[in-house]
């Protein structure tokens, strides 16, 4: 992950003109959601998309917006989002440390991990919470009260060396004490070490795992895909962008001390839609070719009808959460679908359907910033039909002052549907992150 500079949104709409594919935002990428993540037992959720954080209070039924400022991240670093089982609480990670939030208004940085860059997070059954951090120490770190202390489990040495990059942490659903980890070792010079643990105590002490056959390339990592409800050894690791192209996913019955031989299932593309269901069925999903289900984990059929899947998640109830394609080619016409079998979808979030930027009190970020310098833009790009905030044409230096007014949501700059938008309403959105720019100075 990384940070890029923010650009301005004419990028948006010279991809609309040339192509009509789905338009870059202000960090450079097309609309897109890369993580839904329902809260089990409730009717929240929230979902990080590629232009800020949607939620939802209502299962889906409507939602808000909040803008990467007011979460603390820019860019396009993606934070890794978790539910606290047991508060309600809703923590992000950042470069900064560990952002936490009762009311998607309010971003607290925790202060027992300030300053550390915060990669992956997770939590165990027993409501014990793991931080990953990618800084000159590479600890794992586990908090027993909901995130107020984080004293450090993890050992100072071996098996860690500075720097280390973790990917992915995960703690396996029927036994609180066992955490695995996944990361990377890279070194001037040096090809890239992949890196896998174990631990069997709570991440005190962490032992060296073997790791699957495959072929890397300079792009490859390997991440932690899912560990099995009900058994503790079995578990799946996904490697990206192997030697021929595309994701292979390797499977392990006995807690990673070996794996099968070849890939159980492999892909020329993204295999990040993974989820091991807690009905003991495995569902993998594709952005392009397609969804591909398991009963044992080792052989996959493929699913008919399944849309376009980036990632996939399941809340506690069975029911499946998907980040589909909103724009563009393919085109699933929703960013957010949901299914009980994996079979049949339904739309859940429409970008053009989001009703308003999430209220918040005046002295917030998201009131502030988000709502009165940003919304605007977002509301134009993404044709967004909602008209709570009134949002005023602002002309370009040297445009005549009767320009006339915005036209109707259907005719945006992310609108790939549709006629392609005038020059004038691309450097009207550069305008608006122009005069965003100066006030931020």
């Amino acid at each position: 992950m990384k940070f890029s500079s923010r650009v301005l949104a004419s990028l948006c709409c010279s991809t609309a003109l040339a192509a009509l594919a789905a338009p870059a935002l202000a960090n450079g990428r097309p609309p897109a959601t890369v993580d839904v993540r329902p809260r089990s037992g409730s009717t929240q959720m929230v979902a990080g998309t590629t232009f800020g954080l949607t939620v939802s209070s209502n299962d889906g039924g409507s939602w808000q917006w909040v803008c990467e400022d007011a979460v603390g991240y820019g860019g396009t670093f993606d934070p890794d989002y978790e539910w606290s089982p047991t508060s309600g609480k809703l923590f992000a990670t950042s470069f900064a440390g560990l952002r936490t939030t009762m009311d998607s208004c309010s971003f607290e940085l925790d202060t027992g991990l300030a300053g550390r860059y915060i990669a992956a997070i997770t939590f165990g059954s027993d409501g014990a919470l793991y931080a990953a951090a990618n800084d000159e120490t590479s600890l794992i770190y586990r908090s027993t009260d909901d995130g107020k202390t984080f004293p450090r489990v993890s050992q100072a040495n071996p098996p860690f060396k500075k720097y280390d990059s973790w990917l992915s942490i995960e703690v396996a659903p029927s036994d609180p004490a066992r955490v695995y980890l996944a990361g990377i070792r890279v070194a001037a010079g040096k090809p890239t070490e992949f890196l896998l643990y174990s631990s069997t105590d709570a991440a005190t002490n962490f032992s060296i795992l073997p790791l699957p056959t495959f072929t890397p390339t300079a792009m490859s990592n390997i991440e932690l895909a899912g560990v099995s409800y009900s058994n503790a050894d079995v578990l799946f690791v996904r490697v990206t962008n192997v030697a021929g192209g595309g994701d292979a996913i390797f499977r392990s019955a006995d807690g990673g001390t070996t794996w099968s031989a070849t890939p159980v299932l492999t892909k020329p593309d993204s295999l990040r839609a993974f989820v091991v269901r807690r009905s003991g069925k495995v569902y993998v999903g594709t952005p392009t070719l397609g969804s591909f289900e398991s009963t044992d984990g080792i052989s996959f059929t493929p699913v008919a009808g399944a849309p376009h899947l980036n990632c996939v998640s399941e809340r506690a109830d069975g029911v499946l959460f998907g980040c589909t394609q909103n724009y563009g080619t393919p085109n699933d016409g929703a960013g957010i679908m949901k299914s009980t079998d994996g079979v049949a979808w339904s739309s859940l979030l429409r970008y053009q359907d989001i009703s308003a930027p999430q209220s918040c009190a005046t002295g917030t970020t998201q009131k502030d910033s988000c709502e009165v310098e940003v919304w605007c833009g977002i509301r134009e790009q993404l044709s967004i039909a909602s008209t709570v905030i009134n949002c005023p044409l602002i002309v370009p230096d040297g445009m005549p002052p009767d320009a006339g007014q915005p036209p109707s949501s259907s005719g945006g700059c992310c609108e790939t549907n549709q006629t392609p938008p005038s020059l004038l309403l691309c450097g009207v959105t550069v305008v608006l992150l122009a005069w965003r720019k100066r006030r931020k100075q």
